[in-house]
């Protein structure tokens, strides 16, 4: 009995242990990184340009995302806001299914169009099933089927009867009986009123109604949308921060100084020529 035991808890190990390894690989450090560096007209425009234009990783992995753009940028997965990283720092995100495009826009008063990164998501390998479990000696073998009784030889009409033995002599089969079945639908007492119809000829059961849940499932319907993101930030991002009007009040400030600048400018060399005559 124990033997029994132990074997089966062994079995039940073995099951389980790719169960185990692939809840410890989920959400694993893939070693990839898209680093977005910055460009543009210093001080007054910024952009961000990636290393790579694609890359691929395997599904529940994360993938380091820099910002070397020298401003704080908006981490923009498929579109949609997500956060913002900092000057210098680096963001994580975890990508459950592809693709997603990533893509970094820096806070600064002109921002030119970033480009985005296609990240290509390989979905998980399937775990082939575990061999099953030998079967142990104490277990019942299954049972066989008796073959059938070996048919009588031939004998010639002119050849003795044999004596019935004690051992061979068996009862002759009781008559069958006539009755009717308790599955065959009988009529009631109101059918056999009705002239016309006997009472056999009306069933008592109706059929049953087909049950919805024993339909099978994915056969030749639409298939079902995925819940859930595609990837999600899960380090180093912060919030929006709402700076729309003060970088409107940057813009005006910064044209309002290289006005009085070139007007300065002007001025001066006018100043210099009439010295100059």
């Amino acid at each position: 009995m124990r033997s029994r035991i132990t074997r089966r808890s062994l079995a039940a190990l073995v099951a389980a242990l790719p169960l185990l390894t692939g809840a410890a690989a989920a959400n694993e450090e893939s070693g990839e990184e898209i680093v977005f560096s910055g460009g543009g007209l210093i001080g007054l425009a910024c952009g961000a340009k990636p290393n790579v234009g694609a890359i691929s990783l395997p599904a529940e992995s994360t993938l380091r995302v820099v910002n070397r753009t020298g401003y704080k940028a908006k981490l923009i997965l498929d579109g949609v806001t997500q956060g913002e990283v900092g000057k210098g720092d680096a963001a994580k995100v975890l990508f459950h299914r592809g693709p997603v495009t990533v893509a970094l826009k820096p806070n600064c008063v002109l921002t030119e169009e970033s480009t985005s990164v296609r990240v290509t998501v390989r979905p998980p390998a399937r775990v082939a099933p575990p061999p099953a479990a030998p079967r142990s000696p104490a277990e019942p073998a299954p049972a066989v089927a008796e073959a059938p009784p070996a048919a009588p030889e031939p004998r010639s009409p002119d050849a003795a009867p044999d004596r019935p033995t004690p051992g061979d002599t068996r009862p002759a089969p009781a008559a069958a009986t006539s009755s009717t079945p308790p599955d065959r639908p009988t009529g009631t007492a109101e059918s056999a009123r009705v002239p016309g119809i006997t009472p056999s000829a009306v069933p008592t059961t109706q059929s049953p109604l087909p049950d919805p849940l024993a339909a099978p499932l994915g056969g030749g319907g639409p298939d079902v949308a995925v819940a859930g993101v595609a990837a999600e930030p899960v380090a180093a991002v912060v919030p929006v921060e709402e700076s729309g009007p003060v970088g409107l009040l940057a813009l005006i400030a910064t044209i309002c100084v290289i006005g009085v600048s070139a007007g300065a400018i002007r001025a001066i060399i006018a100043q210099r020529a009439a010295r100059a005559a």
